[in-house]
């Protein structure tokens, strides 16, 4: 289970569930719907991930534009009217989970029930492979000793159910990353299919 304290305007999210339920975005029984309630669709009105978006247009009731499902390896900035506070409940991506990744900034998702510290569940914290860390209204980046300085580095500053713009250096091996590790599982899952509701 994941609570969002979700505020007005803009929120940095992400919803890194392994259920897959409903066809799009903006079904009855969908993700739009889960997070407004009896507040109805029309009290979000955009969407926007990592190239793409969509918008909520009252007047057809319908969003629109290339973002018409979500993937649970990443994040995405949630536009809302009102501030809210909801629960979703479902099986959580592991941890461990590897998604491809460009040199440059990648919006990548948190898959924890809990807060946690950067230093602890960061993979790779050397600064070899990601040189930043950004998220809403918190930031930090690595000195050449590996030790992450700035907001995003104190304790417990990573909070469930966020997102993180990650910069992943050009000199990383791989674009296939796991971008964070638990102690709690061994298991390593390669990245899902799309889903539309949680």
């Amino acid at each position: 289970t994941i609570l969002y304290n979700l505020i007005h305007g803009n929120n940095l999210v992400s919803f890194p569930f392994t259920s897959v339920v409903g066809t799009s975005i903006s079904t009855p029984a969908g993700l739009a719907t889960r997070i407004t309630g009896s507040n109805g669709t029309s009290s979000i009105s955009q969407i926007i991930g990592q190239t793409i978006a969509c918008a909520f247009l009252t007047a057809s009731n319908e969003f629109i534009g290339s973002q018409t499902t979500i993937e649970p390896e990443k994040g995405y900035w949630l536009t809302i009217s009102g501030a809210r506070q909801i629960s979703i409940t479902g099986e959580l991506l592991v941890p461990n989970y590897y998604r491809q990744m460009n040199a440059g900034e990648n919006l990548v998702s948190f898959p924890f029930s809990e807060n946690q510290t950067l230093s602890d569940v960061l993979n790779d914290v050397s600064g070899s492979t990601f040189n930043k860390l950004v998220g809403a209204s918190i930031a930090s980046e690595p000195l050449a000793s590996g030790t992450w300085i700035g907001s995003a580095a104190a304790a417990d500053k990573l909070t469930t159910g966020s997102a993180f713009w990650l910069n992943k250096t050009a000199t990383a091996e791989s674009d296939y990353i796991n971008p964070w590790h638990s102690s709690d599982t061994d298991i390593v899952q390669t990245a899902s299919s799309s889903f539309d509701y949680i």
